[in-house]
């Protein structure tokens, strides 16, 4: 692990660094292709399923690969997985920019193209969660999550922002370009990162001939296995993945179905007014990022949590209050939009105090040897009930006022925090 301290903090650790800053250019490059090609598939089918589907093919996959991912992780150097996984991704946004260039380019070669980046996805994503602790001092664990956290706010915005001016600009040819490359300067940052060997798991031996193929698969399924009665077993850390799944299947709605829905169909706004209100969701999740982890060096991790749950709960009771209630048809559209965005600001901001606390705990909580896996299934997880909560979310925003539909959501989080405050597991949580 390289040695950490001075001036510059977390980012004196070079190791760290090359891992931020290759995830942060092929995050960028993601969410720059990710809204391009979305637009694009819309623009050529007029068919809003059809983009649907694009979106939906990454959280499918995701759900049904990640475990595998995991258990790849905790057999093989998470280092060589981030760097081919890059690789790959890089070269199938070249094969797409080649049809393209070579006028064949279809839609469905854009699906089979979402499903090849989902699967890389898949593999990469547990290794890179996994790997942090590896090259981050406990003590610094917080600031690197947090970074982490910055990166991914940082890149929604700006990749919405970048995708649009550059698909008008330069068309989609200059979008597979910026994508590709991304992934290939991702690839080439991972690989000068200094890690130790991985330890082998127990029972390894240092050098033995390779098992046949129906042998590999047993043993990854037996894996597997153990490490899902890992999880399974370690009642905090199962507490947690409940308690993130429930709440994310909650609160992404609410930016992605119920916002759009009240702009567009209730207040009957402009698309970039919406624009504001989501934004600032994003914004308040930069500016908590380098606070948070000065307040839970002061607090336990279960008083920050709890904290953040309380502050998201009173925004959506207050957005009931002021732009559903009578004092908002006074503002204009104008006046709700900065009133919403302030309360999307404040968000964003106790959605980081809750983020951040629990990767935190489960990163600390989580053996080395089990960690791939366990951020496989967590993945999965995740990846399963934000579908859910978006599906649960289109078609209650279609029944019930929204009023309503914001107070069982506030009352629910409000829930969740009175079940963590109560539960003997969740109580007897120490930094």
């Amino acid at each position: 692990m390289a040695k950490i301290g001075g001036r510059f903090g977390i980012l004196a650790n070079r190791d760290f660094l090359l891992l931020f800053s290759g995830k942060l250019v092929s995050q960028l490059g993601d969410q720059v292709y990710a809204f391009a090609i979305s637009w694009f598939i819309l623009d050529r089918t007029h068919s809003g399923f059809q983009m649907a589907l694009f979106l939906m093919v990454d959280s499918l996959v995701l759900a049904l690969l990640s475990p595998l991912g995991g258990a790849v992780a905790d057999r093989t150097s998470r280092k060589a997985i981030l760097v081919a996984m890059d690789l790959a991704r890089g070269l199938i946004v070249i094969a797409l920019a080649i049809l393209y260039q070579l006028n064949v380019l279809q839609i469905w070669m854009l699906y089979v193209g979402a499903l090849g980046l989902s699967t890389c996805a898949a593999v990469f994503g547990p290794a890179a969660s996994a790997i942090i602790p590896n090259v981050v001092d406990s003590k610094l664990l917080p600031k690197a999550l947090s970074l982490n956290q910055f990166s991914w706010s940082f890149t929604a915005i700006t990749g919405m922002l970048a995708g649009g001016l550059i698909f008008s600009w330069a068309g989609v040819s200059a979008i597979f370009l910026i994508n590709a490359l991304s992934f290939l300067i991702s690839a080439g940052l991972e690989a000068r990162v200094r890690i130790k060997a991985k330890p082998r798991l127990s029972g390894e031996a240092g050098s033995p001939p390779k098992p046949a193929l129906g042998a590999r698969i047993s043993t990854l399924a037996r894996e597997l296995r153990e490490g899902y009665r890992y999880v399974r077993d370690d009642r905090l850390i199962s507490s947690f993945c409940v308690l993130f799944a429930i709440y994310n299947a909650l609160i992404m709605p609410i930016g992605f179905v119920y916002f759009p829905y009240f702009f567009n169909v209730v207040l009957k706004s402009a698309s970039y007014q919406l624009a504001f209100a989501t934004g600032s969701v994003f914004v308040g999740m930069m500016i908590a990022s380098p606070i948070v982890p000065r307040v839970i060096g002061r607090l336990r991790l279960r008083s920050a949590i709890l904290a953040g749950l309380g502050v998201l709960a009173t925004c959506w009771l207050l957005f009931i209050v002021s732009a559903l209630g009578p004092f908002g048809k006074g503002l204009g559209i104008w006046g709700i939009t900065w009133l919403v965005s302030g309360l999307s600001f404040a968000i964003g901001f106790s959605v980081t105090f809750i983020n951040v606390p629990i990767t935190l705990f489960l990163q600390r909580r989580t053996a080395d040897e089990y960690r791939g896996r366990f951020w496989g299934f967590f993945s999965s997880l995740i990846s399963l009930s934000v579908p859910l909560g978006y599906l649960a979310g289109g078609a209650l925003v279609q029944r019930l006022p929204l009023a309503l539909i914001f107070g069982v959501s506030a009352l629910a989080v409000l829930l969740l925090a009175l079940w963590m405050a109560r539960s003997k597991e969740l109580r007897e949580l120490q930094d």
